[in-house]
């Protein structure tokens, strides 16, 4: 490497006029801030000033780009700089968005109309998941900044060989959750879970008991069916029988009233015998 000194500034004063030792090769340095900033001894600054200089990105908007959800590999292929230029600037916003995450899951769960504070969505979500037969440490939670200045909290986890997630909006002043898609809303009900969501579909057991029904209902017809037919021959031999006992007294009682009709002559009342005539 050549040594360079300082022989002359240019005239409108934007370049250092270097050259090497003796008689050698003039060279020109620009007078820009990563110079002065050299030139202050504020090392540390160089390699930000030569992102701010080579990046059309702003540090500023890289961030912003970061908080909002794009990796650092989005932000360089999309910028065309080195990635590691854009991790200069990842690690506090990867930090940011972890502990909105974590807000996020600290607002209680209320059910609607009703002002009593429930449990924390985490908990809420972290039960919700275990009673799928999924470990919640398998749960990876994150977060994205919308232009709203509201927060996209998401969870993803692995069901059934299938990548799940949900995905709430977090309002960082209000301290308030809503579910963003019907995944949300399921993982941060404080309700008993539906019978219809359950895994086994209840349509297959109502079935017989639909069908079950119209027998139900036959039964009692089929039973007074035979009563109605047996009621007959109960009603035809007690009448015939019945009234015979109630008249023989009564022809009786008519034969007696012949006998005591006839009245005794004075010659049966005298000597005992009734006159033959």
């Amino acid at each position: 490497m050549q040594e360079l000194r300082l022989v002359a500034v240019s005239e409108d004063g934007r370049y250092l006029v270097l050259a090497t030792a003796g008689r050698g090769t003039r060279f020109t340095l620009p007078i820009d801030e990563r110079l002065r900033t050299a030139v202050r001894g504020q090392f540390s600054r160089l390699g930000q000033h030569e992102i701010e200089v080579e990046n059309p990105l702003r540090p500023k908007e890289i961030q912003a780009r970061i908080r909002a959800g794009d990796t650092a590999e989005d932000i360089a292929e999309a910028a065309g700089i080195p990635v590691e230029r854009v991790r200069w600037f990842e690690g506090p916003v990867l930090q940011e968005r972890q502990y909105m995450a974590q807000q996020a899951q600290r607002v209680p769960v209320r059910r609607a109309n009703d002002s009593t504070p429930g449990p924390p969505l985490g908990e809420v979500v972290e039960e919700r998941i275990r009673s799928l037969n999924v470990d919640p440490e398998d749960a990876a939670w994150d977060s994205r900044k919308r232009e709203d200045g509201t927060w996209r909290v998401q969870v993803e986890f692995q069901l059934a060989a299938e990548r799940q997630s949900a995905e709430w909006s977090f309002d960082p002043q209000r301290r308030h959750v809503t579910p963003l898609d019907d995944q949300a809303a399921r993982l941060s009900s404080i309700d008993p879970i539906p019978a219809g969501d359950t895994v086994t579909p209840l349509t297959p057991r109502r079935a017989p008991a639909q069908e079950q029904a119209p027998a139900r209902e036959q039964q009692p017809t089929t039973v007074r069916g035979a009563q109605q037919e047996e009621e007959p021959a109960q009603e035809e031999a007690p009448p015939a029988a019945a009234p015979q006992p109630e008249q023989r007294p009564a022809r009786r009682a008519a034969g007696g009233r012949g006998r005591r009709a006839s009245v005794p002559s004075w010659d049966e009342i005298m000597f005992g015998a009734r006159r033959r005539d």
